[in-house]
């Protein structure tokens, strides 16, 4: 079999096991980047040739692309995994596996590999900044963030059947989090402010999601009708138009992608001589 073989093989099996609750987790898009430069390289190339070697090469790609040293050893270790599934599934010898453990990780300062920057907490007045650029739901989601500690992946899958309401404090407890698998149990305390944040998102049924950018793009278009003063376009192109729309429409409820790409477009907006010519969206790294 070859690299390029395995990969298909591997990704059937990812695309069912990385789910949570009938979504993909976020571990698919980062094993997508990682086999990348590997199939670039290498997928039309055996298994059995795939060694030490070609692995550090594979790293190499990585470095000349100005990834982090941190997130290249990421990526190295989901490549390892890759082949010891292919061994698992007697798919790839069990030597090549081997022999990729005999590369060691890149260490600080003893490669030419970057060093990534320090994540630090955003000035408040650059958050307060985003808020006209961004819907309602975005912006509850951001202050929801800053009161309670949640993790994206908290807020977007907020639901009202979720939140314990009986007590003057409530309590929000995910249907599914990110340590759940450990057997860690993730509750949330939401205090007078994070109530007040929640209160105009729970008009739905208990098994909605809070926080819809379907609703929120609606709002966005009643926004937009109510501040036309030219007539709409002829016929022919607002049918073309409302297609585009309608192949466009958002989802039922956020995940982190949509979270994240929304608070991208709003500081793109409010900061647009920080975020340069690409308007806020993310190049593929």
């Amino acid at each position: 079999a070859t690299i390029g073989e395995l990969i298909v093989a591997f990704w059937r099996h990812a695309e069912a096991y990385y789910r949570k609750n009938g979504e993909p987790t976020g571990e698919i898009q980062a094993l997508r980047y990682a086999l990348l430069p590997l199939n670039q390289l290498y997928g039309e190339e055996p298994v059995t040739s795939f060694g030490p070697i070609r692995l550090k090469a594979v790293r190499q790609a990585m470095i000349s692309r100005d990834l982090a040293r941190t997130l290249i050893n990421k990526r190295v270790n989901r490549i390892r995994h890759l082949f010891k599934w292919g061994v698992e599934n007697e798919l790839v010898p069990p030597e090549v596996h081997n022999s990729l453990k005999a590369v060691s990780a890149l260490k600080r300062g003893r490669s030419d590999a970057r060093e990534a920057d320090p994540v630090k907490p955003a000035p408040q007045h650059l958050i307060d900044g985003i808020e006209p650029y961004v819907s309602p739901q975005g912006w509850a989601m951001v202050q929801l963030q800053l009161r309670t500690a949640m993790r994206p992946g908290e807020v977007v899958a907020m639901r009202r059947g979720d939140i314990d309401m009986s007590g003057q404090v409530w309590v929000y407890q995910p249907g599914a989090h990110k340590t759940e698998h450990h057997g860690y149990e993730r509750l949330t305390y939401l205090g007078p402010e994070a109530q007040d944040i929640v209160q105009p998102f729970l008009d739905r049924d208990h098994d909605r999601h809070l926080f819809s950018p379907n609703e929120a793009e609606e709002l966005r278009l009643a926004q937009r009708r109510d501040a036309r003063q030219t007539p709409l376009y002829g016929g022919k192109k607002r049918r073309r138009s409302s297609n585009a729309r309608a192949m466009r429409k958002p989802r039922e409820h956020y995940d982190v992608g949509t979270y994240r790409r929304a608070l991208a477009r709003g500081c793109a907006k409010a900061f647009p001589w920080a975020t340069g010519p690409r308007t806020g969206s993310r190049p593929l790294p």
